[in-house]
């Protein structure tokens, strides 16, 4: 513990509810409240946390529990209208929040995550 609070032992295998939220603004899931997105974060907090011991990870993700929450987006964001029609099946809607909202080309992603460029 660093001032009484826990340590991770491996931060960077774990994420924020900030850094998800940043992640979301980033993917901008149609029609998506704030709220709506820490719910998400939180239902995959306390299920991953169903599935393990107490391992310390308290207010983060896990990698598995954040697949599970992006998931979670695509399935809420597309699961309301204009989407629900066009996307009626889980996988549809993972299928176009990624393939619509994440970039097309390796170079374009390189620069949107490194230097904030292309928005």
């Amino acid at each position: 513990t660093a001032n009484g609070s826990p340590v991770l032992a491996n931060r960077r295998q774990a994420m924020s509810a900030e850094q998800f939220l940043a992640v979301c603004r980033r993917l901008d899931p149609p029609d998506l409240s704030r709220a709506e997105v820490l719910r998400i974060f939180k239902r995959a907090e306390a299920s991953a946390a169903d599935a393990r011991s107490s391992t310390g990870l308290h207010g983060f993700l896990t990698r598995e529990a954040f697949v599970e929450a992006i998931a979670s987006v695509a399935i809420e964001a597309y699961s309301k209208p204009p989407f629900c029609d066009e996307y009626p099946e889980a996988h549809d809607k993972i299928h176009a929040l990624l393939s619509t909202r994440l970039p097309s080309k390796t170079r374009h992603t390189n620069d949107r995550f490194l230097y904030g460029r292309g928005w």
